[in-house]
């Protein structure tokens, strides 16, 4: 209550929103009643010889007092409900910024999980294309509510074109990792399970090429770099994406609270 009292005497932006359509029909009802409550009250009462008796400090003062009292409730009335819809406004945008900092901790947290125990094993080995795991894909269906985030990209673009740039690198990593698990699971270890070789056998790689073919080998070979180089590069980008959307968050509500995240 203190929050929409304050914000009531502020002066107006040049973005305030206009005057409801509820509150203008209450306006002009107001003022023509007013209108015809004068009009009534000049024709019964003043007659020639009663002006000067009807002009009186205290009649002007009063129906100057009527006046003013309208105006004023009027303009009360479109403070209030103006204050009402910005702080309304401003509560939902304070949500859609933390759900869009939440969606990018999650990203960046099975992004970096990934990383670190599928990747990182395997990094530096020869072999990574046949042996990195097939895990489990990441979650495809994450993805920014782009629709509540309109503000952000009125008051700053590149903010809101990085969001859009993360979720379609997010969208493609998580498309390879699914890629790479179809291939293993239902390619790779089918054709080799038919040669007699169980899974997690122990077999040389030059023996696997010459199984699988040179068509699946490459296939293999290139969504497993794929997916090293673009882990890496988006475990990054995530982590500046949060910090630059953080940073416009605070910019344009200084005073609220938005989530803030330590990454490892």
């Amino acid at each position: 209550m203190l929050r929409l009292l304050r914000k009531l005497f502020e002066p107006r932006s040049s973005a305030s929103a206009a005057a409801p359509p509820w509150l203008n029909l209450i306006v002009a009802v107001t003022t023509v009643l007013l209108f015809i409550n004068l009009y009534v009250f000049f024709r019964s009462t003043i007659t020639v010889w009663q002006i000067s008796l009807f002009l009186t400090g205290e009649r002007i003062a009063s129906v100057i007092g009527t006046l003013l009292a309208i105006l004023i409730g009027a303009w009360l009335a479109f403070r209030f409900a103006t204050v009402s819809r910005e702080l309304v406004r401003q509560d939902e945008n304070v949500g859609a910024g933390n759900l869009a900092l939440f969606c990018i901790t999650t990203m960046f947290n099975q992004t970096r999980q990934y990383q670190k125990e599928i990747v990182e094993p395997y990094r530096e080995r020869s072999d990574a294309w046949f042996n990195m795991a097939a895990s489990l894909p990441l979650n495809e269906k994450l993805e920014f509510a782009t629709k509540d985030l309109a503000f952000i990209a009125q008051s700053d673009p590149k903010v809101f074109g990085d969001l859009l740039i993360e979720q379609e690198r997010f969208r493609i990593l998580a498309y390879s990792i699914q890629s790479h698990r179809d291939i293993t699971l239902e390619q790779v270890w089918p054709m080799l399970s038919t040669a007699g070789i169980p899974m997690g056998a122990s077999i040389a790689v030059s023996e696997v090429e010459k199984m699988l073919g040179p068509g699946l080998v490459k296939q293999l070979k290139v969504t497993t770099a794929g997916i090293m180089s673009n882990v890496d590069e988006n475990v990054l980008s995530l982590q500046h994406a949060f910090s630059s959307l953080r940073k416009a968050l605070k910019s344009m509500y200084p005073h609220r609270k938005f989530i803030d995240f330590k990454f490892e």
